[in-house]
């Protein structure tokens, strides 16, 4: 990290293929543009940026935040169920701007479906959600 901004620094004996590294390039650009235009603050140690204010309640919390290839999305129990609503009503590209910071409607979209197809209609509480830049898709997830 350098100047509140995610660098790939490569070992001078690297085993990694020129499209790896590509790869790797374009994820860590995605994750500072998000970073700047969101004036995200990169924890020194925990390489981790957060965006402010972070909203919480006793149904979970909303926040976004930033790694270098992937953003950990938490939606309360209110937001994750609008949004699973919207996806299922193909709406969800009304709630995307929610998501703007990480993908706009596609975002929204994916993490929509996703909620809907593993959780249904029970969501308990807030919910959490690794958002992937480069497979735009639902890593992992879990209750908050």
């Amino acid at each position: 990290m350098v100047n509140n901004q995610y660098v790939l620094n490569l070992p001078n004996d690297n085993n990694f293929s020129n499209e790896e590294i590509e790869q790797a390039t374009n994820l860590i650009s995605e994750a500072n543009k998000i970073v700047f235009l969101n004036n995200a603050v990169i924890d020194t140690q925990t390489k981790v940026a957060s965006m402010y204010p972070i909203q919480t309640r006793s149904y979970g919390k909303n926040d976004i935040q930033i790694h270098w290839n992937y953003a950990r999305i938490y939606l309360d129990k209110g937001q994750a169920k609008a949004l699973m609503a919207a996806a299922i009503s193909d709406g969800s590209t009304a709630l995307g701007g929610f998501f703007g910071n990480v993908g706009g409607a596609a975002a929204g979209a994916a993490i929509g479906a996703y909620l809907s197809s593993v959780v249904g209609s029970d969501v308990k509480s807030g919910v959490w959600l690794d958002f992937n830049y480069f497979s735009k898709s639902v890593n992992n997830w879990g209750w908050q």
